[in-house]
């Protein structure tokens, strides 16, 4: 059932929500630091990071046109993200057995900056044991927008806020051997705007108008900074992708008898 789509009728249990600590050193785990900490990178709105994959429409690995096209999709980000100094990248322990995810996925951070504006973004990735970083979701929080519902709000520079990025839904299982992995920086361009920092709206902003933001992301017990995953039984979603493979096995089937070619049920 693993590396494949599926899609049937019975649903599966509601998720378990499970917390994913950020913690000093970049490691990732099932508990907050004890003791206040911090980190913080230079953000240049001239040099952002790069977007590579996520879900956008784009070219897909191997396919479309890859030398203009943004590519899309589940790709290695250690190319746009290794020798980066403002990537911030949060690691956990090998996972000793299988864990399946399905739903709504979430980085929350308490952050400050320097800036009146800036942007934080979040990237769920899963490291495999040869160290590939391979993208599953991906969200961006632009400051002045952190409460929506009120307008535009500024940042008071050197205060704390907590922001929830959204990285959406997604339905995956991470085998055993990889482990979870949280990338945070400021940017991932062109996919996004890149924020000049300057607290302008874009569209009033010159485009050789910038600032460097000094953006922090705080952790410990008081502000916690964690990655919230939708955790399922392993075998609820084994007993689900079967449920799902007979269901196409009928629905083939089905379509075979009616006179059309099986290996046209398929698209």
């Amino acid at each position: 059932s693993k590396g494949n789509w599926i899609a049937a009728g019975p649903a599966l249990p509601d998720p378990t929500p499970k917390a994913w600590y950020l913690t000093p050193g970049g490691g990732l785990s099932e508990s907050a630091p004890a003791t206040p900490a911090a980190a913080a990178f230079l953000y240049d709105p001239a040099d952002p990071v790069r977007t590579r994959g996520g879900c956008i429409m784009g070219a897909a690995p191997g396919q479309g046109d890859q030398k203009h096209a943004i590519p899309c999709g589940p790709w290695d980000q250690l190319p746009v993200t290794e020798g980066r100094r403002d990537v911030l990248t949060y690691t956990s322990a090998a996972l000793p057995e299988d864990m399946a995810i399905t739903g709504h996925t979430t980085v929350v951070l308490h952050v400050g900056s320097n800036a009146t504006d800036t942007d934080f973004t979040a990237k769920l990735v899963d490291v495999f044991p040869n160290g590939t970083r391979l993208l599953l979701q991906d969200g961006i929080q632009r400051m002045r927008w952190r409460e929506l519902h009120r307008g535009p709000q500024p940042m008071n520079p050197g205060e704390t806020y907590r922001i929830e990025i959204d990285l959406w839904s997604t339905s995956y299982i991470f085998n055993a051997g990889h482990r979870i992995g949280v990338d945070v920086s400021s940017s991932n361009a062109p996919q996004y705007n890149a924020n000049p920092n300057t607290g302008l709206p874009l569209k009033d902003a010159a485009p050789h108008r910038t600032a460097i933001a000094n953006n922090t992301v705080h952790m410990g017990p008081a502000k916690a900074s964690y990655l919230r995953l939708p955790v399922v039984p392993m075998a609820a979603a084994a007993s689900f992708a079967e449920g799902a493979v007979q269901e196409l096995l009928r629905s083939l089937n089905a379509t075979t008898l009616l006179g059309a070619p099986s290996h046209e049920a398929l698209w």
